[in-house]
């Protein structure tokens, strides 16, 4: 039996490693780079089929609302 050619070799690869990022690594499409941490470290081992939604984190969301209001009460006080 003939050892496999390095073509089908790279194939063998390239598919193994399609399905490895398909099923271990969560979209990060959209996200931005604070919810990465905790995307990564909350995100379960086999991703497809998970809601996306669970594993987001609201903090980035409280920071803006802190943010928000923060310059609202700075331009309520300039005003009086």
């Amino acid at each position: 039996m003939d050892p496999p050619s390095p073509l089908t070799r790279s194939q063998v690869c390239n598919f193994t490693n399609a399905v490895f990022f398909w099923a271990v690594l969560p979209e990060t499409a959209k996200r931005p780079l604070e919810e990465m941490r905790d995307l990564f470290t909350n995100a379960p081992w086999f991703v497809p089929g998970t809601r996306s939604e669970k594993y987001r984190s609201s903090e980035l969301e409280r920071r803006v609302q802190q943010v928000e209001q923060k310059t609202m009460d700075v331009d309520h006080h300039e005003e009086a």
